[in-house]
């Protein structure tokens, strides 16, 4: 336990399981000190810290949430971040959208996904008249004809015109977004978090029913 919380003493062991929301009870002194855990009351949080080096201050609800969304919502991965924000918004879970990405590109440094920037979803993005951005997923060819429309007009007097002709091309403005992969190395490791999370929900529906 000591190297796995990274530290020997007493206190620092007590500290950091209460941090991690672990409930124990210890006995003895020195090489006799031994712990009891009575109880986990955050086992994605625990998982998160140990098994993913996540810092114990983070939001663990909100991670998870994402997470879920990303490993197992079909579709959820393909969508701009922006779009991803406003389903977890109207999901409860509210998250920016940097923050989404910062969560999404902490998975690619630790190896359990990666950015195929060979293989992206394209969108023309366009504005509604309350400031929303509407996202049409669009062909690559379409997106590559946009811009070389936009390379082909004359930008003498500035670009804004040949912008409006690809805009005119793409049927807004263009934007693409490596598609994410798993890590096949990492699979059986994406798998357990996966679990773990799966788990978390388990445990949070079955709090609910038991104090209805």
């Amino acid at each position: 336990m000591a190297t796995m919380l990274g530290t020997d003493s007493k206190q620092g062991i007590d500290r950091k399981l209460q941090r991690y929301g672990v409930v124990f009870e210890s006995s003895g002194r020195g090489k006799n000190l031994t712990y009891e855990i009575k109880k986990i009351t955050d086992y994605f949080k625990l998982y998160a810290i140990t098994k993913l080096g996540i810092t114990a201050n983070a939001d663990f609800k909100k991670i998870r949430n994402l997470y879920y969304y990303l490993f197992c919502c079909d579709g959820f991965a393909a969508l701009p971040y922006v779009e991803m924000e406003q389903i977890m918004t109207e999901e409860g879970a509210p998250i920016s959208r940097q923050t989404i990405k910062k969560w999404i590109a902490y998975l690619k440094d630790i190896n359990y996904i990666m950015f195929d920037t060979s293989d992206c979803y394209y969108y023309a993005i366009n504005k509604r008249y309350d400031n929303r951005k509407i996202y049409r997923e669009i062909s690559r060819d379409l997106y590559l004809q946009g811009w070389a429309k936009y390379w082909a007009t004359d930008r003498t007097n500035g670009t804004n015109w040949a912008y409006a002709e690809m805009r005119c091309i793409v049927g807004g403005h263009p934007y693409k977004k490596p598609k994410i992969c798993h890590n096949a190395i990492y699979l059986k490791k994406i798998q357990e978090l996966i679990d773990v999370i799966n788990e978390s929900f388990l445990d949070e529906i079955t709090i609910f029913k038991s104090a209805c």
